[in-house]
């Protein structure tokens, strides 16, 4: 008896934070890209030599169909191509990904999915997490632009000028005073 094929959803989870909130869906998305590590392996339908690339946008998700006929144990890679832009940070993780397919008495197939993250720990999610962090300040002066060009020095020297110009003229008035007085 042939057993039937077993489907297992691979569940891809992208989430961008575009912290400066003027990106649009095109400019948040990643490509990713699924690895068979052994040749053989079933892969989704348009893989070109054990490579299947796929996109998500903004905070979104994608779900790898992959089909098994046979038991076995199937390994791959999932990860992002990373792209060296301004003001966006990827994540660079790689995730490895087990497979298991079990044949039971009864001749069916039972999947089971083992899933880890860069540093080998088990997960239960495929994540990854992508920022766009526009920063406006490095580009503009750091001085708050009213749009009132007024050279401020120039009054500042001015008031004071006139500061001292009252000081001369009530210390001549006082000093008058006392002469009228004496």
């Amino acid at each position: 008896m042939q057993p039937l094929d077993v489907e297992v959803p691979l569940v891809i989870q992208q989430h961008f934070d575009d912290q400066s909130g003027t990106l649009n869906k095109t400019e948040k998305t990643g490509t990713y890209t699924i690895r068979s590590v052994e040749d053989g392996n079933p892969m989704p339908e348009d893989s070109v030599n054990g490579n299947y690339s796929f996109k998500i946008e903004d905070n979104g998700t994608y779900t790898i169909p992959l089909y098994f006929q046979k038991a076995g144990i199937y390994n791959y890679t999932i990860n992002q191509e990373i792209k060296e832009e301004k003001d966006y940070a990827f994540d660079n993780t790689t995730y490895a990904v087990t497979v298991y397919v079990k044949n039971t008495d009864s001749g069916t197939l039972v999947p089971e999915v083992v899933v880890k993250n860069g540093n080998e720990k088990k997960c239960s999610e495929i994540e990854f997490y992508n920022s766009y962090n526009y920063n406006q300040t490095s580009n503009v002066s750091k001085a708050a632009k009213t749009g009132d060009a007024t050279p401020l020095a120039k009054w500042v020297v001015l008031a004071m000028l006139s500061f001292a110009c009252i000081l001369v003229i009530l210390w001549n008035k006082r000093n008058h005073r006392v002469k009228k007085d004496s």
